[in-house]
C-alpha cells in the first residue's frame, strides 16, 4: 500500500470571544486529494490497483446575539470522501460530543454527511454557560463490494460548559432518534468533555 495527499484549508474566525462567545461567525474549509496504490497480496490477487482520492469538509458557524446573557448558535457543516475503492477503515467515524449528541461516540460510518446543530445558549460567568440544543444529520456510505448505508439522526439534548481554572468542562445530556430507533430515556446518553488551555 502506498500512497500520497496534498490539500489546502481555509479558516476564518470573526467572533468576539474564543470560549465562549455572543456574535461573530466561524468558516473552515479544507480540500485535499491524492493518488493511492494497493499491491496484489498473494498469487490470487488479479493485480495491483491504482486510484485517485478526494475529501471535502466544510463548517460554518453563526453567532447569533440575542441579548447580554443569551443567544444562538447555529452551525452547519459537511463531509464528502470519494475514492476509486473505499473500505470501511477509510470512512469518517461520527457521534458524540462533537458531531452527534445523543448516540455514542463514533457510532456512525460515513463517506458523505450533512450535520446542522442549533444551541440556545444562556451565559452566566465568563466562560461558563448552559444550552439547549438540536442536532439533525443525513449520513451515508456506499462502499466498493456494494454494501452500502444511508441515515437519518436526530438529537435532543441539555448542557452545561463550565470553566474550572484554565479549563473547559463541557457537560451534556442527549436522546437520539434515527430510522430504526425512536427516541427513549433509556438510550440517553451522557457527554463529557474537557479542554485544556495552555
Amino acid at each position: 500500500y502506498g500512497g500520497f495527499e496534498l490539500g489546502g484549508l481555509f479558516d476564518i474566525n470573526s467572533q468576539d470571544d474564543p470560549v465562549s462567545p455572543l456574535k461573530g461567525s466561524k468558516v473552515y474549509l479544507q480540500s485535499t486529494f491524492g493518488r493511492r496504490s494497493i499491491a496484489a497480496t498473494s498469487p490470487l490477487d488479479t493485480g495491483s490497483s491504482d486510484y485517485g482520492s478526494l475529501r471535502l469538509t466544510a463548517a460554518v458557524e453563526q453567532m447569533v446575539y440575542l441579548n447580554a446573557v443569551s443567544g444562538l448558535r447555529i452551525q452547519v457543516s459537511g463531509r464528502y470522501l470519494e475514492a476509486g475503492q473505499l473500505f470501511f477503515n477509510d470512512l469518517d467515524r461520527l457521534g458524540g460530543l462533537t458531531s452527534l449528541r445523543g448516540f455514542n461516540q463514533n457510532s456512525f460510518f460515513a463517506s458523505r454527511s450533512a450535520i446542522a446543530q442549533l444551541e440556545w445558549r444562556l451565559h452566566t460567568t465568563e466562560g461558563s454557560l448552559f444550552y439547549v440544543f438540536t442536532d439533525m444529520g443525513f449520513l451515508g456510505y456506499r462502499l466498493s463490494n456494494a454494501q452500502q448505508f444511508d441515515e437519518t439522526a436526530i438529537g435532543l439534548g441539555l448542557g452545561m460548559q463550565l470553566k474550572p481554572g484554565d479549563g473547559l468542562l463541557n457537560l451534556s445530556w442527549a436522546v437520539g432518534q434515527t430510522r430504526q430507533e425512536r427516541f427513549s430515556l433509556a438510550q440517553s446518553v451522557f457527554h463529557i468533555g474537557y479542554k485544556a488551555r495552555f
